[in-house]
């Protein structure tokens, strides 16, 4: 759709010979130019990461996995296709081919409905939350050479994690994470001490049935 108002255009068909093939887990690379994807019957089926160059039209397969992000550090990062790690490759945006075999980054990662939970702000650094029952959902930093450390040791969420989610700002200062459990959405503040400061608190369940009548 072009940004001043139009006809909307097609920018992928999928194969029409293969039964259940769908595009998604689109993210548009910097500049605008062409975007990254994930072609496949589903996250669990054969999925693999595409790019297409907007210009050209021209569509490269690049590797088996699925749910692209692009970090401003050069890199690619997606879902293994058989597994629940995360992989990181570097790419490169002009010629748009990886230019070296992908290494892990987490194992485990938790996908509710087949969705991995994790966020990639614009300076580089990674959010990502883990299957945890019965233990404290405790959000972390993840350091470009794969050290993890706790935002604020002093914070977390008891319960099934399941169908929590979190989402990182581009700037990198703020996170917002849901818990269901508690029917809540907490948005926290980070310091540059790296510690969190909890700044708004909703029940956004109830204000959705005040609004709706119910």
């Amino acid at each position: 759709m072009p940004a001043g108002g139009g006809s909307p255009e097609i920018l992928t068909r999928v194969d029409t010979t293969s039964e259940g093939q769908i595009h998604w887990a689109i993210e548009v690379l910097p500049g605008g130019r062409a975007i990254v994807y994930t072609a496949g019957a589903s996250s669990v089926i054969d999925p693999r990461i595409a790019v297409l160059d907007m210009g050209t039209g021209d569509i490269k397969d690049l590797w088996p996995g699925s749910f692209p992000r692009y970090s401003e550090t050069g890199h690619l990062l997606f879902m293994e296709a058989d597994g629940a790690t995360l992989l990181v490759a570097p790419f490169d945006l002009e010629t748009l081919e990886l230019t070296g075999a992908p290494l892990p980054v987490v194992d485990g990662l938790l996908h509710p409905d087949g969705w991995p939970l994790f966020s990639l702000s614009q300076t580089g650094e990674l959010r990502y939350a883990r299957p945890a029952r019965g233990a404290d959902l405790t959000p972390v930093w993840v350091n470009r050479d794969g050290t993890a450390q706790e935002i604020d040791p002093g914070w977390g969420h008891r319960g099934d994690p399941t169908y929590s989610g979190l989402a990182l700002s581009p700037g990198g200062d703020r996170l917002a994470i849901s818990i269901p459990d508690d029917e809540r959405f907490v948005m926290l503040r980070l310091e540059e001490s790296r510690e969190m400061e909890l700044i708004l608190v909703q029940n956004l369940f109830e204000e959705l049935k005040e609004r709706m009548g119910n």
